[in-house]
């Protein structure tokens, strides 16, 4: 989980210039992401951010299938961006 939220945010900010500080929460991370208009890269990553939250606070795992779709539904995979 740790390396598709990092390789997510990664993204976003490299391909996407998405304007992230450092202190930026995951909500602040996923709010910026409203200026995305590619929405599957905009509802992945608030899908992602919610799994991401519950692991690192709650410390709750995900659900198999839930991880499934995660790998299956990544959609940063080409430089193309939309804003």
């Amino acid at each position: 989980m740790s390396l598709l939220y990092r390789g997510s945010l990664s993204w976003l900010v490299h391909h996407a210039q998405l304007p992230v500080r450092e202190g930026d929460t995951e909500g602040d991370c996923v709010r910026h992401t409203r200026t995305l208009t590619a929405v599957p890269q905009r509802e992945y990553f608030s899908e992602l951010t919610g799994q991401w939250i519950l692991i690192a606070y709650a410390e709750r795992d995900p659900q198999a299938a839930d991880m499934e779709r995660l790998f299956e539904r990544w959609p940063y995979r080409t430089a193309e961006v939309r804003k």
